[in-house]
């Protein structure tokens, strides 16, 4: 029998409700920074071995096609928003805006870790340089998808690269960038994915390491919110 999934230190309800209170009262950048030096982890300390044991259990096909959609759509996005976040930092107005900016970059490439990790143990894809399994994965991805990432976002990140002082471009890449992509696109997945395992009792290891990837992103969106609300205040062209 396979063994069951332990309750996390950090649970994603508890994700949730640190959101909720962050736009009661909006954090400061700082803040925002204080609260990542304490709520650092290692994608090496997450153990995957009752994962493998799960994937390997029998499932319908169609069943663990749907699971790897996910996968790769949640990898894919992690590897685009780590490629393309750069111009962001050199865009912000402000040094403590830039100083958070700079643990997000740290963040996003966590996450791809994270992902690559998971399908070089778990789905057995392990090829020589880190994502490069997702090389071989546009054809599986949506047209809406790749249109966001692959189109639209690094669009606005080359735009930043070569006018770094337009804040309309700013203030559009952060309202795609944290509110539609981090917010609206992940975690609404996270939630879901992570409410299935939880009522399964499947993928302990992935549980808490996409736990604390949710974590991550609700930071980041929580900037966002913060950086668009006081764009909004300094002048009201941005609402």
């Amino acid at each position: 029998m396979i063994s069951a999934v332990s309750d996390q230190p950090t649970t994603f309800e508890a994700v949730i409700e640190s959101i909720d209170a962050g736009l009661q009262r909006l954090p400061s950048y700082l803040d925002l920074y204080h609260k990542w030096e304490r709520q650092q982890w290692a994608v090496q300390d997450l153990d995957f071995t009752i994962d493998q044991q799960h994937w390997a259990a029998d499932a319908p096909a169609l069943l663990r096609q749907q699971r790897l959609l996910g996968y790769i759509a949640f990898f894919v996005g992690e590897i685009q928003v780590t490629d393309t976040l750069a111009p962001f930092i050199g865009a912000m107005p402000r040094l403590d805006q830039r100083i958070f900016l700079t643990t997000q970059l740290v963040d996003e490439a966590r996450h791809v870790a994270f992902f690559d990790k998971w399908f070089r143990e778990v789905l057995g894809d392990a090829p020589e340089q880190i994502g490069a399994q997702m090389e071989r994965a546009s054809e599986k991805r949506s047209a809406f998808s790749n249109y966001i990432f692959d189109d639209l976002l690094p669009e606005i990140s080359n735009g930043l690269r070569a006018h770094p002082t337009d804040r309309g471009l700013l203030v559009d890449g952060i309202t795609l960038y944290h509110i539609f992509i981090e917010s609206a696109l992940a975690l609404a997945g996270q939630t879901r994915i992570l409410q299935v395992y939880k009522q399964s009792n499947i993928f302990p290891g992935f549980q808490e390491g996409f736990t604390n990837v949710a974590r991550d992103e609700s930071r980041h969106v929580l900037f966002g919110v913060r950086f668009l609300h006081d764009m909004v205040h300094d002048d009201e062209q941005y609402a």
